[in-house]
């Protein structure tokens, strides 16, 4: 199952996964958003402003990575 991931802007991307991931996406994307946001979970995926995390950063690799 290909997905296909707006994240606005025209900043559109895809990740292929199975179709029993795929039927489960609204329960994914609601613990990908709890993850994303946790500042101790998510390391990684923040902008950075002055040396201090100021906001999520991401794109579809953080999604298969969460």
């Amino acid at each position: 199952m290909i997905i296909q991931i707006d994240f606005g802007d025209d900043f559109i991307q895809y990740i292929s996964c199975s179709t029993k991931v795929g039927r489960k996406m609204d329960s994914i994307q609601e613990d990908f958003l709890n993850w994303i946001f946790d500042e101790e979970k998510n390391t990684e995926y923040w902008a950075l402003e002055n040396g201090e995390r100021i906001h999520p950063n991401y794109n579809a690799k953080a999604i298969v990575n969460g």
